[in-house]
């Protein structure tokens, strides 16, 4: 293991609580040569020809990277209005680590493949972006002043030994993505258990089940790999001896679940078709938004007023006072086929033999694959959750005080983002039992 392994390994066996965990795998297929600095060819799975400084960290005032964090929260709102459908299915996804992914993109594409990737971030200029993604980076890889709150991020490129790579991009992803890099035999079970055991170290084993079947494969060039992992707790816990077998109504009928129950002093916020929480934790919190009656959360979500809510909650009437909160224990994971909803958002280009991905090679490259896996679990003490994106890439072939209840007894759409504004994760729970 190399110092900056032992490094990584050391540095999470020093993080005592660990919780949610991103990561995103941006998979880059094609046939080309990796050259490492010095022109030589680098192998065996420990060679590391760039490596990204992040010895500048710090903590950001969140005013410094608002444009990013509102670029963040769009994205947030299209990819819910494009995902979630009256199917009975619960939603999660992780808006954060979906763009985290995309940006590594950016730095890798040309022409119009670019321009569609820059539009989708919500930017126009690369050095606009990177800059926002140096204060993002910033202000989530340093908790100073949360008490429980434990956020990290970390990049990484693993590329074919037998591969020949531009070197420019490469250098790009190290200096802008903050990406290490490692190179070895591809698909070979050398090279894939070291990615399993990088992505583990870093996501506290959270995505196991997930990663214990992860190999690339054999014609992959390239790897791009991205890592998020939070653990926060709730301000007010709620009091596992109070918990009660509640019923829980979905679309399909009542069912049964654990409810968890705690009163705080706060605010309901009211909006036309919906009610809505928003439960502080150390350094995040979590918004629960609760449709009224007979009001689907498809129709929530489209609506403007919730777009409203995401960003001014405060401008929303409200009743403050004593709130007895009721919401279900729940565990929720996904997997989702990206490539329909990212051609929906405007990113069919890439997916196709118009793709343009020449900065990196003079192969001609597409994605081939979107795939996007997020995991969330909500108890008594705070949140824990974990995700991967990955991007597969072949060679182209084609008022007073007062008591106010708020009970979540039918589905309901919930946020989790930092007190500066980054929207973490999202999604909707259509039945907490499953």
């Amino acid at each position: 293991m190399n110092d900056n392994n032992k490094s990584a390994v050391s540095w999470f066996q020093e993080v005592k609580k660990p919780l949610i965990a991103v990561l995103c795998i941006l998979l880059l297929v094609t046939g080309v040569r990796f050259v490492s600095k010095d022109g030589s060819s680098s192998s065996g799975g420990t060679a590391f020809a760039l490596e990204p400084d992040t010895s500048n960290l710090r903590k950001t005032d969140p005013m410094q990277y608002a444009e990013i964090t509102k670029a963040v929260r769009e994205l947030d709102l299209r990819l819910l209005r494009t995902l979630v459908k009256e199917d009975g299915k619960n939603e999660v996804l992780s808006p954060v680590n979906i763009y985290l992914a995309t940006a590594m993109l950016a730095e890798i594409s040309g022409g119009t493949t670019k321009e569609a990737i820059m539009d989708f971030l919500g930017t126009k200029d690369l050095e606009e972006l990177e800059k926002g993604i140096a204060d993002l980076w910033n202000g989530l890889n340093n908790t100073e002043g949360s008490e429980t709150l434990t956020l990290h991020t970390a990049n990484s490129i693993w590329i074919d030994e037998s591969a020949k790579l531009n070197k420019i991009p490469l250098q790009r992803l190290a200096d802008h993505q903050y990406a290490s890099s490692f190179a070895g035999e591809m698909g070979s079970e050398t090279l894939n258990r070291k990615l399993r055991s990088w992505i583990d170290e870093r996501t506290g084993g959270l995505l196991k089940e997930i990663t214990k079947n992860l190999e690339l494969d054999p014609d992959t060039v390239m790897a791009l790999v991205s890592v998020l992992y939070m653990k926060d707790n709730w301000d007010k816990k709620f009091l596992k001896e109070q918990n009660t077998e509640e019923s829980f109504y979905t679309s399909a009928g009542a069912i049964r679940c654990t409810m968890m129950h705690c009163s705080e002093y706060g605010r309901v916020y009211v909006g036309t078709n919906f009610t809505a929480y928003q439960k502080q934790m150390s350094g995040t919190s979590m918004l629960f938004v609760k449709p009224d009656e007979g009001v689907s959360l498809e129709e929530v979500i489209a609506g403007a007023e919730f777009e409203h809510l995401l960003s001014h909650p405060n401008d929303f009437d409200n009743k403050e006072g004593t709130v007895r909160l009721s919401v279900p224990k729940f565990d929720v994971m996904n997997q989702t086929d990206l490539e329909k909803t990212l051609t929906e958002l405007g990113l069919g280009e890439m997916f196709t033999a118009d793709a343009d991905f020449s900065p990196l090679s003079e192969e001609a490259l597409r994605v081939s694959k979107a795939i996007h896996g997020c995991r969330i679990k909500v108890d008594e003490t705070g949140v824990e959750g974990a995700a991967f994106t990955i991007y597969e890439m072949a060679k182209t072939a084609l008022g007073p005080d007062n008591i106010i209840e708020f009970t979540l007894d039918r589905p309901f759409v919930y946020v989790v983002k930092t007190h500066g504004g980054v929207h973490l994760f999202s999604g909707t729970v259509e039945n907490p039992g499953k």
